[in-house]
Formats: C-alpha cells, sequence, structure tokens
C-alpha cells in the first residue's frame, strides 16, 4: 500500500497490525516478488514483460463439440463454413527515442558530483521493465539459457569532452555530416555534447561522415519523435560492439555487431525500503539497475570531467559489419545524459565522509567556536546574546504595527535545548485563545528586544492555512457544524428552561392537554357567568418576558460550550466503532471535514510545509558535511495551530469557543490509545539534520534507530525522513537522544544506491580486483571475507618486448591504446572468471558447492562489481546521571489554549549529546501585557468612541483656531485638493450638485469625506506631515436665530475613521469642545511622506447621526494640510449641504 502522507512512516508500520482488507491473488507467470525483512536486498537478472513493444495481431479460431452419444460419451466434431478467422492489430507501446517522465529514480555519480576514476556509473529505474521492454537481439548461442539471460535495449555509456566534441565545421555544415537541408545552421550541442534532432533526420546524415544504429523499420510516428544523438568516434564504437572469444582474443569470424556483453550491466533488484526517504513509500521497492562497464580517463592526476549516456541498441545488431572506414562517427539515440567528475585515487570518499560526520555530532545552533569567540571579545556585556545564540536564536529585522523597524529576537520549533510545555505553569491550557499572534511576543527587559518566535508562529500558522484552499473549506464547514448545533440547542435549552420552547416529542405529548384547554375555553362556566364584565381591560396584554439568546447570556454561553464539545466529539468519531470510538486514522471517519482538519494538524506537527527558514533560522547553523540534533518546541507547534485554527471565526472575538472544542477534540485524539496498537499516536518531539554530499550521492541512505529490547512493537523506530533539499536531510522521532531508549543511529548505503567499481585498483599499467562471496545455498560462515587471492592483472602492452609475460592470464580488462583509449571490462572473460572461481572454491566444510548457478548471470555482475558498503554507526553517550529522565521523557502531546502572562523566568533544561555539554545560565523574559492590560486584539462589544477619543492639547487648539483668524500658507504651486462629502450609501453623489447628505434617516449614516490631489495643480517639492479634517459638531440652534452655527452632529460615538484605499495613511480622531479632528498622519518612521505619492486621502467616518434638520442647512467643513517646508498649515474649505428628503 502507498501512502502520500508525510506521515507514512507511522500508517505504514500501524497497518502492519490491522488485517488486510483484500487479497488480490497474483495469476499472472512473471516472477512473484516476495515481502522481505528490513535489511535484505534481492537481486535478478531481469524481469520479462508480459508483452515486449511492437505490432501483434490477434486473432480467433472456434471449434464447436458435441455428444452423439449421451450414454457412452462419445463426441464429435460440428463441421463449420470454411472460413478466414477474423483477426484484429494492436500495438504494445513503450519508451523508444526519450524516456517518459519520473522513469529515473537516480544516478551515481550524480550531476556534477565526484567519484573515484574505477567508478562504474549506473542509473535506476522505477520501473523494473523498462530495459527489457523492447527485444533488440537475437539470443545469444544456448537458447536454454534465455530464462537467465536477457540483452537489454539500453546501455550505459562514459565519455571525455574530446570523444564527443564535434568540430566547427561540422556544425556549420561546411563538412558533409550536416548539410542536408532538415538541419538548422549552426547545429548545437548540448552541455553533454549530445545534438537534439528528430528520429528521423537520422536518415538524413551524410552516410560518407556518419553510420547510424537507426532501427530500419519505425512507422511514420516514431519517426517524428524527438530524440538526442550523440556523435561517436567510429573507432571507439567498435571496439564497444567487438567480440571476443574466451581467451580474451578478437573474434575474427565476427560478421555483425556484438552487444552481448551488454546482459551482464541489467539487473533488477527488490529491497525493503524501511529507514529511506524517497523509497520508503511503499514497504518493499523494485528497481531496475543499468550500469556502464567504462571507467573514467586513466592519464589524468587532476579531477576530470566525464559525461554518461543512456543509449539505445536498437539497430546495433542490423548495422553493416564492418562499420565503413570512411566513416567519421556513429550516431546513437541518447535517452538520458548527465555528467559528473572522474576523480583520481587519493580523493576523499564516501568511507571518508562518514568518519568526517560520526566526528562532528553536534546541536541545532551557531559553532560553539563562534559562541566562545564572542565571550572573549564582548565579555560580561555580551554574555545575554551569546546565551541567547546558544538557545537557537538569531537576530532578525522586524517591522511594528505602527510602521518601525528594528530588531527582534526569533527561532523556529527546532532548539537545542529542552523547552518546557508549557512554556509556564501558570499557562491555561484550555480557557484561553490567542486573536491575533501579537500578545504572544515577549520582552527581554535586559536587552530591550522582543521575541517574537511565538507570534510568528501563530501568524505563519494563519497563513499556511489560508494559502490551503481544501483546509479552509473542510475548517469552515466544520465550524458551521458546530456552531450550529451547538447555539440550536443552547437556545432550546434557555427556551425550555423558561416554558417556552417544546421539541417535536414534547409538542406531540401537550396534544392531549391543549385540546382539553380549549374545549374548556367553550363551555359555559356559572360562577363567571355572574360576574359582570371588565370592558376596559378586556383588550389588555401583558408583555411576554424577551428571552435573551445572545451569548452574552450566562446561561447560554455554559450551555454553548457543553454542545460543542458534544458535537465536536461527535464528528471526530468513526462510523465503525462504538460511541466513544476516535477516527484515528485506520478506521472509517463519521466526518470527512474532521479527516482534513485533523491531517492537516498533525501534519503541521511533523514539520510538514513548514518554510526551511523556519526551521533552519541561520544557515550558519547547519554547516556542509555536518549533523545537527534538536528538539521540537511544543509551545512554537500549539502557537501555529492555533493561528491555523483561527480561520472562520465570524462571532466571537474574546472567547473562540468552538476553536476551543476542535483543539479538546484534537487532545482526545492526541491521548487516547489506539485499538490494536496499545499506545498513543505518535507524535515528534525530536530529530537531527544531515547535511552532506553523501545525501546527494545516496537520496536513499539507509537510516536506522533501533527500538530496545523489550519496547513496544507498534511503535515506528523513524516518525519522519525527508530531503528538504539537494544533500539535507531530516528525520525525526518521539525518543530522547542519548537515552536508553535511543543509543545509537546507523546509516548504511542503500542496495539499489550503492556505487559499482570494475576492480579494487585501476591505473594505466595494472588491474586488480577481489571477488565477493555470493551463495546460492545459505551458510553461516562469515562472508564479508574474500574466498580466494586477489586477481591481478599487467598491461602487457606497456611492458617492453623482454619483459613481457609468455603465459599472462586470460584478459579481463581492455586499455586500449594511447590514441584509442577503450577502459572497458573485458565481461565475457571477467564473467567467466568470476563464474569458475565461485563454482570450484567456494565450497563448504563437507566440500559441497555453496554456488550452483549453472553459468554466469547478470545478477552474478551485479553484486561483485558492486563497491564495499559503508555503515555509519554513531553512538550517543547517555545523558548525566543529574538529568531525571522526568525532565526529558515528554508527556502526551496536547495543543495548548495559548493564554499569554507575564514570563518572570524561563530557561531550558539542556541534553546531553556526544560531544556536546550544555551549561547555559538563566535568563529572565518577560511577556508583553495581557489582554486585560494592553490587547491589540478586537474586542466583543467597542465601547462608544467619545469615552476613548483624546481632547486636544492647548498648543493643537490654537493650530486650530488659528485657521479661522488667518496667517496661513498661500502659494500658487502648493498641492491642490479636491474635496467631496456623501453618504456612502448615496448610489449617485457625484450628481447632486445643491444637496450632499439627507438628515432624518431611521438609521445612523457611514459619511465619505473624498479627497483627491489635483496633479496638474502642484508644482515643487512638498513633504506631507498631516491632513486635518475640521467637521463642526454640537447641538442645534434656534432656526431664528441668526448668529446660530451649524453641526453636522450633536457628538460622535461611532467606530471612528477607516481609510478607503490608501494604507500609507492613519485615520485618528481627537476633539475638542465644538470639532472633531481627522488626522489623517503618514505611516512612516520619518512622519512625513511626499505629496505625490498621496494621490487620494479618502476615508469614511462611521456610523454618524446627522442632526435632524428641517430645512436645508450648510455646513462647513474644514481642511488643513501640514508640510514640512512650511511653518503653518495650508486651509481650504468645503460647504455641504444637509437636506430633508
Amino acid at each position: 500500500m502507498k501512502f502520500e502522507s508525510p506521515r507514512h512512516l507511522v500508517l505504514q508500520n500501524a497497518r502492519k497490525y490491522f488485517p488486510k482488507q483484500t487479497l488480490i491473488e497474483n495469476d499472472s507467470k512473471e516472477p512473484l516478488f516476495e515481502p522481505l525483512s528490513p535489511g535484505e536486498a534481492r537481486v535478478y537478472s531481469f524481469v520479462q514483460p508480459g508483452l515486449p513493444a511492437g505490432l501483434y495481431t490477434i486473432s480467433t479460431k472456434q471449434t464447436i463439440s458435441a455428444p452423439s452419444e449421451p450414454a457412452t460419451g462419445t463426441t464429435h466434431s460440428v463441421q463449420l463454413p470454411d472460413k478466414t478467422a477474423p483477426a484484429q492489430q494492436f500495438k504494445v507501446v513503450a519508451p523508444q527515442f526519450s524516456l517518459p517522465n519520473g522513469a529515473v529514480h537516480s544516478v551515481y555519480p550524480s550531476q556534477g558530483r565526484g567519484a573515484p576514476v574505477q567508478t562504474l556509473p549506473h542509473i535506476v529505474f522505477n520501473d523494473p521493465y523498462l530495459p527489457w521492454e523492447r527485444e533488440v537481439s537475437r539470443f545469444p548461442e544456448g537458447a536454454t539459457e534465455r530464462t537467465k539471460r536477457k540483452v537489454p535495449w539500453l546501455a550505459l555509456l562514459v565519455f571525455t569532452a574530446d570523444e564527443l566534441r564535434l568540430q566547427e565545421e561540422d556544425l556549420e555544415g561546411t563538412s558533409p555530416l550536416f548539410q542536408d537541408a532538415v538541419f538548422t545552421k549552426p547545429v548545437k550541442q548540448t552541455e553533454t555534447f549530445a545534438v537534439e534532432m528528430k528520429a528521423g533526420d537520422l536518415n538524413h546524415l551524410s552516410k560518407e561522415t556518419a553510420a547510424f544504429t537507426l532501427p530500419p523499420d519505425l512507422d511514420s510516428e516514431a519517426l517524428e519523435e524527438s530524440t538526442q544523438a550523440i556523435f561517436v568516434p567510429r573507432s571507439l564504437f567498435v571496439e564497444l560492439v567487438t567480440k571476443y572469444d574466451k581467451e580474451g582474443r578478437l573474434d575474427e569470424n565476427q560478421s555483425e555487431a556484438d552487444i552481448s556483453r551488454y546482459m551482464y550491466l541489467a539487473h533488477v533488484r527488490s529491497i525493503n525500503t524501511e529507514g529511506m526517504a524517497n523509497a520508503a513509500k511503499e514497504d518493499n521497492g523494485l528497481y531496475s539497475v543499468v550500469l556502464s562497464h567504462r571507467v573514467g580517463p586513466l592519464d589524468k592526476h587532476e579531477p576530470t570531467p566525464v559525461i554518461a549516456h543512456l543509449v539505445s541498441l536498437e539497430g546495433i545488431e542490423k548495422m553493416s559489419w564492418p562499420v565503413n572506414s570512411n566513416s567519421k562517427y556513429v550516431a546513437i539515440p541518447s535517452l538520458h545524459s548527465w555528467s559528473y567528475i572522474s576523480l583520481p585515487p587519493d580523493f576523499v570518499g564516501i568511507r571518508e565522509m562518514m568518519v568526517h560526520l560520526g566526528n562532528t555530532v553536534d546541536v541545532l545552533r551557531v559553532s560553539p567556536t563562534v559562541l566562545d569567540g564572542l565571550r572573549v571579545k564582548y565579555g560580561k556585556g555580551g554574555e545575554r546574546v551569546v546565551n541567547r545564540l546558544q538557545d537557537g536564536y538569531t537576530l532578525t529585522r522586524y517591522r511594528t504595527q505602527t510602521g518601525e523597524v528594528t530588531a527582534a529576537m526569533m527561532r523556529g520549533p527546532l532548539t537545542p535545548n529542552l523547552v518546557p510545555d508549557p512554556l509556564m505553569s501558570k499557562w491555561n491550557r484550555l480557557k484561553s485563545l490567542s486573536n491575533c499572534g501579537t500578545d504572544l511576543q515577549i520582552i527581554d527587559q535586559h536587552l530591550g528586544v522582543p521575541d517574537i518566535t511565538y507570534s510568528a508562529a501563530w501568524q505563519l500558522g494563519k497563513l499556511l492555512a489560508l494559502a490551503d484552499q481544501g483546509f479552509c473549506a473542510a475548517l469552515s464547514r466544520l465550524r458551521k457544524q458546530i456552531q450550529k448545533f451547538a447555539d440550536n440547542h443552547s437556545k432550546a435549552d434557555e427556551a425550555r428552561a423558561k416554558g417556552a420552547y417544546l421539541d417535536h416529542g414534547e409538542a406531540l405529548a401537550a396534544l392531549p392537554e391543549a385540546a382539553k384547554f380549549i374545549r374548556s375555553i367553550q363551555e359555559p362556566n356559572p360562577i363567571e357567568r355572574s360576574k359582570a364584565p371588565d370592558l376596559v381591560s378586556r383588550h389588555f396584554r401583558y408583555d411576554a418576558e424577551q428571552l435573551d439568546l445572545s451569548l452574552n447570556n450566562p446561561s447560554i454561553s455554559r450551555n454553548f460550550v457543553k454542545h460543542s464539545k458534544a458535537i465536536s466529539t461527535k464528528l471526530a468519531s468513526t462510523s465503525d466503532g462504538g460511541p466513544d470510538d476516535l477516527y484515528n486514522e485506520l478506521n472509517k471517519p463519521y466526518s470527512t471535514d474532521w479527516v482534513v482538519v485533523l491531517g492537516w494538524v498533525l501534519d503541521r506537527m511533523y514539520l510538514d510545509g513548514i518554510p526551511a527558514h523556519y526551521l533552519i533560522v541561520d544557515p550558519s547553523y547547519l554547516p556542509k558535511e555536518s549533523l545537527r540534533f534538536f528538539n521540537i518546541d511544543r509551545n512554537w507547534i500549539d502557537s501555529l495551530v492555533d493561528g491555523a485554527l483561527s480561520i472562520g471565526n465570524l462571532l466571537e472575538d474574546d472567547d473562540d469557543k468552538v476553536r476551543t472544542a476542535i483543539k479538546e477534540s484534537i487532545n482526545r485524539y492526541l491521548t487516547t490509545a489506539i485499538p490494536g496498537l496499545k499506545r498513543t499516536p505518535q507524535i515528534p518531539t525530536y530529530g537531527y539534520f544531515l547535511r552532506s554530499d553523501m545525501v546527494s550521492q545516496f537520496p536513499d541512505i539507509k537510516v536506522e534507530a533501533p527500538l530496545p529490547e523489550g519496547a513496544i512493537d507498534t511503535r515506528a523506530p523513524i516518525l519522519r525522513q525527508a530531503l528538504l533539499d539537494n544533500g539535507i536531510m531530516m528525520c525525526l522521532f518521539d525518543r530522547v537522544p542519548a537515552s536508553h531508549e535511543f543509543d545509537k543511529l546507523r546509516f548504511t548505503q542503500p542496495p539499489h544506491q550503492q556505487s559499482f567499481i570494475a576492480g579494487e585498483t585501476v591505473s594505466l599499467s595494472k588491474f586488480e580486483t577481489r571477488y565477493k562471496r555470493i551463495y546460492t545455498v545459505p551458510d553461516t560462515k562469515d562472508r564479508t571475507k574474500p574466498f580466494c587471492d586477489e586477481g591481478s592483472w599487467d598491461n602487457e602492452d606497456l611492458k617492453p618486448d623482454d619483459q613481457k609475460s609468455k603465459n599472462p592470464p586470460v584478459p579481463v580488462f581492455i586499455w586500449g591504446g594511447k590514441d584509442a583509449p577503450v577502459r572497458t571490462l573485458l565481461l565475457h572473460t571477467w564473467a567467466d572468471d568470476v563464474f569458475s572461481k565461485l563454482s570450484e572454491k567456494l565450497k563448504n566444510d563437507a566440500l559441497t558447492s555453496l554456488f550452483t548457478d549453472p553459468y554466469p548471470t547478470s545478477t552474478m555482475t551485479g553484486i561483485q562489481l558492486n563497491n564495499p558498503i559503508y555503515e555509519l554507526e554513531i553512538s550517543l553517550k547517555p545523558l548525566s546521571p543529574k538529568v531525571k529522565s522526568a525532565q526529558l521523557a515528554p508527556e502526551d502531546v496536547t495543543l495548548q489554549m495559548l493564554a499569554p502572562t507575564i514570563l518572570s523566568s524561563a530557561r531550558t533544561t539542556p541534553i546531553s549529546l556526544q560531544q556536546s555539554v550544555l551549561n547555559l545560565a538563566a535568563l529572565p523574559i518577560i511577556a508583553l501585557p495581557t489582554s486585560n492590560q494592553a490587547s491589540v486584539g478586537r474586542t466583543a462589544n467597542p465601547p462608544p468612541n467619545h469615552s476613548v477619543i483624546p481632547t486636544m492639547t492647548n498648543e493643537d487648539r490654537a493650530i486650530v483656531n488659528a485657521t479661522k483668524g488667518g496667517g496661513l500658507q498661500d502659494f500658487a504651486s502648493q498641492p491642490q485638493w479636491s474635496y467631496m462629502v456623501y453618504a456612502m450609501d448615496d448610489p449617485s453623489p457625484q450628481l447632486r450638485v445643491n444637496k450632499h447628505i439627507q438628515v432624518n434617516t431611521d438609521y445612523l449614516l457611514d459619511i465619505v469625506f473624498s479627497i483627491n490631489l489635483i496633479p496638474e495643480a502642484a508644482a515643487g517639492t512638498f513633504d506631507l506631515q498631516e491632513i486635518q479634517v475640521l467637521i463642526p459638531m454640537g447641538k442645534m440652534r434656534d432656526p431664528d436665530d441668526p448668529h446660530r452655527a451649524t453641526f453636522l452632529m450633536e457628538n460622535y460615538t461611532g467606530p471612528g475613521a477607516t481609510m478607503l484605499t490608501n494604507l500609507r495613511l492613519n485615520a485618528m480622531i481627537e476633539r475638542t469642545d465644538d470639532l472633531l479632528v481627522v488626522r489623517l498622519i503618514p505611516r512612516s518612521v520619518s512622519k512625513m511622506i511626499r505629496f505625490e505619492k498621496v494621490e487620494t486621502a479618502s476615508f469614511f467616518l462611521g456610523m454618524v447621526d446627522v442632526n435632524p434638520y428641517e430645512s436645508d442647512t450648510v455646513v462647513t467643513i474644514e481642511y488643513l494640510q501640514y508640510y514640512d517646508q512650511f511653518a503653518n498649515p495650508f486651509r481650504d474649505t468645503k460647504d455641504i449641504i444637509l437636506f430633508k428628503a
């Protein structure tokens, strides 16, 4: 089963302990790939596809038999009319000139990396059938061997740049090679020296200059397929397809190009993928491998770039042989290519990298060398900053809400020390939430620098949630379900308690009494008949008691919490269990929306989707070739999740009860044991980063962190293993490093990504190899030691004639000449030599052969050419006995509700890792004031603004009064503004010339003050400091009073002024005795802004109670503009007319 979740390791491990739902029988005739145990691999020579690529014809023939004598059972055939049997052609399609996307799993050496000169590069495919999907060769001699030997249609060849680089005259078209009109001049080669063209263009190459390997029976569709072609020198190509006899000599009877050697260079590997980052999406992986038999240049003493090309062998056997001596090149289609660096023998290899990693284990923070240098340089004055850096913090640029830029301390969720959870014991885990994130900031009183760690986490959680449309939709629907259920039931409970509500069942039960009461009304009552009728009060109705069904009602609020918890518990349950059974990702959910929300939250706990610069806040914390351990700060994760769950809240500001109910359901899942596993869900608390070239070369490097003996078997040893970037691996655990549960960490090269080498030593003069033990019969002896003497061959061509061996051994390696270096394994003789030694010398104590294959195969070749497998095991030192286990062993992970409070002293408890001793001093830090003191969030019921609008100072009042007496600037070139004032609900304010705002409405008005710059009326440099809008405010006077003043409103108690479009300005309101002053202040550190950047300064004043004048009334609005270049402000006025409809 395949898992795409970042938690696939945990889910995959849990699935093992549940019965399989379905069993699929394999009725095909292909090999059955049985499951393997961890650490096991199985190698196959090849995998035969059901039908190789090609054109097939299917026909039918029917024969009918019927019993002629039922008693005896004899039958006879029924003669049918002689008709031609129907036939149908079909085509099996497979890659031919290019590979499909995702076909390549990995290559070695990887692009741009280095490898020793004796390395044989290889390529790994995700499809195990790919190398054999096309038939390219008549099977070699011995047809009975077909079951284990088959020539693939793909081969991997290695070249130097000089061998593939075409001459200038070839590319320009002056030579015959590309003279045909189909080629665009000049012809360009790619970075790997291939030429892009259509497959059919190979037919247009000059036959006198280049031979080509295009199959002759291609259809028109194949000829139009794009490909890349490499042009191999004829002499080198001939060496790659030359046939040798069993003595290693040229076969004089060769009549065609021989590609039989390539059957040893492809095989299939079935591996157990436990502990591998890329391959571990399934329990077992099946990969095909194609390797080269040519090494890098042997005459170089410095790193040399070489190019690997995956070429097609189709059509090679059908070429004319020998190759035309006039041909300069042979064109071969290339399906994939890359380049790497061939290194001399003395360069660093995988073994040296592993040794270096083992000696540099540390925790994720700044280098101890840097910390020591800072202590020496700054002494005690810088000790507090050094301690913060040692805690994993870094300095960052931070912009406050008012626009100022300052410095702040910040870290991500990964810390070098253990952070208490909760951060302080006073934090309430279930009653308070954050609505903005800024109340989670912490101020270091000594440094005066804010710590925005948890505030940034909250904001990040909200951004990640908003960016995920699926999660937003699911959370909104889930909130709606909880809100609607809890609201309806809490109101019903309140109404029922007041006797004003009956549900459906209660209403039906009350019908008999209601009918009886109605009948009693119609029956005459002799007592009542004797009384005189009360004609005065007969129509009087007493007002029923008004029910408060809002959340402000304490009873409603309490019931809402109760019902929201009940429905959230129901939504978080499973549909195939009891009412108290929770959905645990291994059963069927009751709510699909809950599946999305729970999965999203758990993925964030596994650090999935969190940007890398939050995980590694400073690049210096993770240097090259390093292994760094870390703790996961659960407080940071809580802040992120709280920010994510805050979206979709449209009803409550101060206490989001729906969010609390969702969190409680998540906590219930995190603390409830999963049936069948006898443990709670695994949540990561520790981990490590590995940054190494080794990860780039082996992306599927195997990681093992074995559980201790007697541990819970159902736990997954590794919770998450992921490649964050090229060369960077992250692993997460729920165990404490260096504890009795986690005392070692092991890295091993993956079975399908191990490198191959031609021999132990390959040089210009010598070839040495050491054969490995290969068993077809199980044996308990040590399999790591060689079973025979090392093989050694000399390059006889370099020896003087008098020193050449008279009876040299059969050659297994071809050096070639200086002008035509071959550098290839002679695979037939090499395979025969390995096979004979395995058959003759690999025997047990009873002299029975332990290798019983009848002939050499690609399986034998793939194992023998494997480079030795290296393994790095890091032993983590035990923790100091002074550190109690209770300080380190995490409790069940749950979500906090984030109630910020004052922190008098919060420090972390150190852990001990190999070569890491953390002794940190206490660092007092405090949080920002709580929401009761200085909340920046919204309030549920904002008070009237008249209680919070500040009155103007005497200096401000003097400036305002100065506007009435003149003395203001008046320049012809000053910025000019246009003004309009109108109600926001007015559909056409531009059409009203003599009337602007309607009074005597039955609702409060939102009034728009439109302020727009007239660009062509301004010249010069003006830095705007402030715009003031003076709105007259006071009681209406006697309309007959000729000296009466007119006011827009009597008082203002609305929510304030809000900018419409230009967020470069802040709108603030103040008041005097008879004015409401709206101040538009630039949002900048310099407190000013160039006037041309303020094209508009329009705002609206919300919920204005306009004075209800009985006739049209003129009210004058004044505008003041303050500029840095002038001492006094500029003044404008605008008359607006209030009218009654």
